[in-house]
């Protein structure tokens, strides 16, 4: 069973791609994979990036095992260029070409397995995903703090007046006492200048 991914408008020269991709051709996954990644190039890494998609594409679509596959072809195709300019002399301008390419990975088995087989791995896989997702909202529902109650609206006005005739009834006795105590110090002021004493 055959296996593609793309990859679009990389921002790289076909004819910078194609010498590293040769390197990879017909040859196994996990061989491939290595190459490029010790390979000091920059195409190298939207090669990468393009394999390990068709890999994924591979053991999640299909339920391939990755040992099995290797890399039937790889097409590599130019893309739309961007056009930009550089001043010259005497006014003139030379046009500047920022090419781009398209890259597709093809993967394929080295022995092939049966459609049974492929869509039986296919149900297995779906089933152990809805368990782990089944296990997870379970385990977050546990996690999630029990929501209190809710109170009327009409209970919480009533305990913030409450709470305002209170503290209004605060203030009032301290201004009393405030006020009771400023007499009591003006009518002793005459005779504290008589009777001045260290002990008070």
């Amino acid at each position: 069973m055959q296996v593609k991914s793309h990859s679009r408008n990389l921002r790289i020269s076909s004819s910078k791609v194609e010498p590293v991709a040769s390197l990879i051709r017909k040859k196994n996954v996990s061989d491939a994979t290595k190459t490029l990644k010790f390979t000091r190039k920059k195409a190298a890494s939207f090669l990468l990036q393009a394999v390990n998609s068709a890999v994924a594409n591979a053991t999640n679509n299909y339920g391939l095992e990755e040992d099995n596959l290797y890399i039937r072809n790889i097409l590599i195709g130019q893309g739309p260029t961007f056009k930009r300019w550089r001043a010259r002399a005497r006014g003139s301008a030379d046009e500047i070409l920022k090419r781009t390419t398209h890259i597709s990975v093809i993967l394929d088995e080295k022995v092939l397995t049966s459609e049974r087989k492929v869509k039986e791995r296919v149900l297995a896989k779906k089933k152990r995903d809805q368990e782990v997702a089944k296990k997870r909202s379970e385990k977050e529902k546990k996690k999630e703090p029990q929501k209190k109650p809710t109170q009327d609206l009409g209970q919480l006005s009533r305990k913030a007046s409450e709470e305002t005739l209170e503290d209004k009834e605060r203030l009032s006795s301290l201004q009393e006492k405030k006020e009771k105590g400023k007499g009591q110090k003006k009518r002793r002021g005459f005779l504290s200048k008589f009777f001045r004493r260290k002990a008070e």
